[in-house]
């Protein structure tokens, strides 16, 4: 009896011992699928992260921006001067010549002046800025001006989800307005995204005025850039929309030394002109320009000259080419300490 006891205990601890090992060999096969899975999951996330990131980014400064930066200060165009806050004081002068239109002789006036203690948020500017669109590359500001002397103030806005704002307040000859504008950027592969968007109320005249404008620049090598610059805009006192685009090609053969190459288009969708006598809508592309430049910081770091031949077509001179050619002289004091 004692034997049969002593063999029944020994059969049920050998059949639970089994169990558990059992149990353990299961455990451990979830607990090395559930591990796997894990990683795997984990693998996945990461990869993913990495590819959207390497795709879209928002990085705040990168190498190519910082040369897209130093392009455009090189051009004191509309673009650098809308960007900065630091304070300047240009003075242009300049003179055009073409084969179908009057000879132009214009001067040009900006000074934004960093304010003690708000540096970098809030600056005074004074602008005395007339229309000379002819000679403009397409990527300049296509709020047309009419040589009213602008004084205000501009406040940079900090960041707020990557998307950069100015607004200004100001008088535009003795009619007041306000401005508000907006940017971002990204990076998408070798190209530089930055979307902006700018919103313009004149209170005198009550008119409202909105732009959208897109510029996309990548390098081609350690000399040269090119730009894709895309724009709309509309005004409450005029019918249709505007709308434009620009293939612009840089190249920087020495230093402070500039070569551009730009094909523009420019339209409205309800674009009208005389013609005999008689109103005509034309609704297609009505200004297409090509435009060569020469800039070179010559003197000092202060005094650029800049040489600019061009042929443009009008629909309002029947698409004849008329021969342009102008000539710039940059009196630019940057980055002033008061």
């Amino acid at each position: 009896m004692a034997l049969k006891l002593v063999f029944f205990l020994y059969f049920a601890t050998f059949l639970y011992a089994q169990e558990k090992q059992s149990d353990t060999n299961s455990t451990s096969t979830i607990d090395s699928i559930h591990a796997i899975s894990s990683k795997s999951v984990q693998s996945i996330s990461t990869h993913l992260d990495s590819s959207l990131s390497d795709v879209l980014t928002d990085n705040n400064k990168s190498i190519l921006q910082t040369e897209i930066d130093l392009l455009d200060f090189l051009h004191t165009n509309e673009k650098y001067l809308d960007d900065t806050s630091d304070s300047f004081v240009r003075l242009r002068f300049n003179s055009l010549f073409q084969s179908l239109g009057e000879s132009e002789f214009k001067a040009d006036l900006r000074a934004y002046f960093a304010l003690e203690k708000t540096k970098q948020k809030l600056n005074l500017f004074i602008e005395s800025v007339q229309d000379n669109t002819l000679i403009n590359q397409f990527q300049d500001s296509y709020i047309q001006d009419d040589g009213r002397t602008r004084i205000g103030l501009n406040y940079f806005l900090p960041s707020y989800y990557s998307i950069e704002s100015k607004y200004s307040i100001g008088l535009r000859g003795l009619e007041p307005y306000v401005q508000a504008r907006y940017k971002t950027e990204y990076i998408l592969q070798e190209w530089i995204i930055e979307p902006n968007q700018l919103f313009r109320y004149r209170m005198y005249d009550d008119i409202f005025e909105e732009q959208s404008y897109l510029y996309l620049d990548t390098k081609i090598d350690l000399q040269r850039f090119f730009r894709i610059y895309l724009f709309r805009g509309t005004r409450s006192d005029q019918a249709g929309m505007d709308y434009g685009a620009s293939l612009i090609y840089n190249y920087l053969p020495f230093e402070k030394s500039m070569i551009a190459l730009s094909q523009s288009f420019i339209g409205n969708t309800k674009y009208t002109y005389l013609q005999d006598s008689k109103l005509i809508e034309y609704n297609k592309i009505n200004s297409y320009k090509t435009q060569f430049s020469w800039r070179q910081n010559i003197w000092k770091k202060w005094f650029y000259y800049e040489i600019i031949p061009a042929v443009s077509f009008n629909r309002e001179n029947n698409f004849r080419a008329n021969y342009q050619i102008s000539f710039l002289t940059d009196f630019y004091f940057g980055s002033l300490d008061f």
